[in-house]
C-alpha cells in the first residue's frame, strides 16, 4: 500500500490509500463513521473477502495499528446497505467528486481547499513541464505554462504555494528552420543555409544506417541550436526531432549572401 491520502467529507475525514495498482482503499471506521454505523467491525464482516483488507495506520496517539480497509466495491455496498439518509448524499460525492480526482491525481480537491501533501501536485508539474520544454518553451516561460496546466487539472496555483507569483515570462527568442533563415538570408535555399552553417563551424553532417544525412550542432553551435519534437516517431519509437536555430544567430552569419549555385 502507498501512503495514506486524508480527505474531508463535511465534517468527516477519509483516509485513503491507493495500491500498487492505483486502486484507492477506504479506511472502514472512517467510512462507518460517515454513514452513523457504529460497529465497524460487524460492518467489515458483512462483505465479501475480496472487498477488505487491513494496512498498517498510525492512530492519534502515535501507534501504529491494524486497521480494516475496503476497496471500492466493498465501499458501495456498505453504502447501498445503509438505510441512513447521509447514504445517498455520500454515494453521489464519492462517485462524481472524490473517485474521478483520486485517479486523476492522487488526491480529493474542493473548491478553496487547501493541500495536504505536494506529492501528486509535484508528479502533475513535472509532467506539465516536460510537455512544456518538448513543445519548446524555455526557462521562465516553460514553468508558467506548467503551472497554468497544473491549475486546470488540479486548481492548485504551485507559484503561489511556492510564494513565487511574480514570476516574470522572459521574452522568447523565435526559432527558425534553415528554410526560414535562407528566406532571411536573401531567398537562399535552406540547402544553402546548411551549407553556411557548416562552414562558419555552427553545425557539422554525418548519415545514419541507411546513409541518410543528418546535421547536429557543434559546440560553438548550441548556444543557437534548438531541437524541438516533431511529434513524430522513428521506427524505433524513438522521438522526431527538428534542428532550428535562434534568430540571433542571423548577425554572425553574412545578410548579403547572394544565391549559391
Amino acid at each position: 500500500m502507498n501512503q495514506i491520502i486524508p480527505f474531508k467529507y463535511e465534517q468527516n475525514e477519509i483516509r485513503v490509500i491507493q495500491d500498487e495498482q492505483g486502486e484507492p482503499w477506504f479506511v472502514a471506521k472512517d467510512v462507518c463513521n460517515v454513514l452513523g454505523i457504529s460497529n465497524d467491525r460487524m460492518a467489515v464482516e458483512r462483505l465479501e473477502d475480496y472487498c477488505v483488507s487491513q494496512a498498517d495506520i498510525i492512530d492519534s496517539m502515535g501507534r501504529t495499528r491494524k486497521t480494516n480497509i475496503i476497496n471500492e466495491p466493498g465501499l458501495y455496498m456498505m453504502i447501498l446497505r445503509s438505510d441512513k439518509p447521509q447514504a445517498t448524499p455520500f454515494q453521489r460525492w464519492v462517485t462524481a467528486e472524490l473517485i474521478p480526482s483520486v485517479r486523476k491525481t492522487g488526491m480529493y480537491i474542493s473548491p478553496n481547499a487547501k493541500p495536504t501533501t505536494l506529492v501528486p501536485i509535484t508528479r502533475e508539474f513535472r509532467a506539465a513541464l516536460s510537455m512544456a520544454r518538448a513543445i519548446g518553451f524555455e526557462g521562465n516561460q516553460a514553468i508558467l505554462s506548467a503551472n497554468k496546466a497544473v491549475k486546470k487539472i488540479t486548481s492548485f496555483d504551485c507559484l503561489e504555494l511556492m510564494d513565487a507569483q511574480k514570476l516574470m515570462c522572459e521574452k522568447q527568442e523565435r526559432s527558425l528552420t534553415v528554410s526560414d533563415l535562407g528566406v532571411r538570408l536573401g531567398g537562399i535555399s535552406g540547402q544553402q543555409v546548411n551549407k553556411i552553417l557548416y562552414e562558419k563551424g555552427f553545425q557539422i553532417s554525418f548519415r545514419d544506417a541507411k546513409q541518410r544525412l543528418y546535421w547536429k550542432p557543434t559546440e560553438k553551435g548550441k548556444t543557437f541550436a534548438v531541437l524541438k519534437d516533431t511529434g513524430k516517431q522513428h521506427n524505433d519509437g524513438t522521438p522526431v526531432q527538428q534542428l532550428m536555430w535562434l534568430e540571433s544567430i542571423l548577425a554572425l552569419l553574412d545578410e548579403k549572401q547572394t544565391p549559391m549555385n
